[in-house]
């Protein structure tokens, strides 16, 4: 099995000759802040963005922390996320994946939820990256329609559980 880390700006100022990991998840951009020094912000790339993809010795992919509540907002935040990978496309070895899970998303029906989900990952495609939704079961089970991402990889997270929840195109496990 190979292990992998996830890094952002939470994880600091990484000294990359003292990780041990096969490869890294890189958060590139989000679509809205949640915090309170960034609550205002449309649309921006994480603070250590450049460093980490400039400094990772590992194979490695990235992701974008999803906020889009409509189709325009949905393009909005994926056109900006193809933007800020392109002078790194031949960094990004791994995928570009659409991190799901915010708060801002509570008010969406599957159905709207599952649409916007899947034109951003078919953009993300579109723009010569392999897609990948990062998710959990809760959003898989009851947010999504059924099987909507059977035909993406996936990169669940499912803690605390010694066998993760089953998806087709499961590539990442975060515990």
């Amino acid at each position: 099995d190979m292990k992998g880390i996830d890094v952002s700006t939470l994880q600091g100022v990484i000294d990359w000759s003292h990780v041990s990991a096969d490869f890294a998840m890189i958060k590139a951009t989000q679509g809205r802040g949640e915090g309170a020094a960034t609550r205002l912000l449309p649309r921006f790339t994480d603070s250590k963005f450049k460093r980490n993809i400039e400094n990772c010795p590992a194979p490695c992919g990235v992701y974008h922390y999803f906020t889009g509540t409509t189709l325009k907002k949905t393009y909005e935040e994926v056109y900006f996320f193809i933007s800020v990978l392109a002078p790194y496309k031949s960094c990004v070895k791994l995928w570009a994946a659409l991190d799901v899970e915010s708060f801002y998303l509570d008010g969406l029906s599957a159905d709207d939820l599952t649409r916007f989900v899947t034109a951003a990952l078919d953009r993300i495609r579109d723009a010569g990256y392999v897609p990948m939704l990062y998710t959990n079961p809760n959003y898989l089970k009851y947010r999504f329609l059924p099987h909507a991402f059977d035909a993406y990889d996936i990169w669940l997270a499912h803690w605390g559980v010694k066998t993760p929840y089953t998806v087709p195109r499961f590539k990442i496990w975060q515990y």
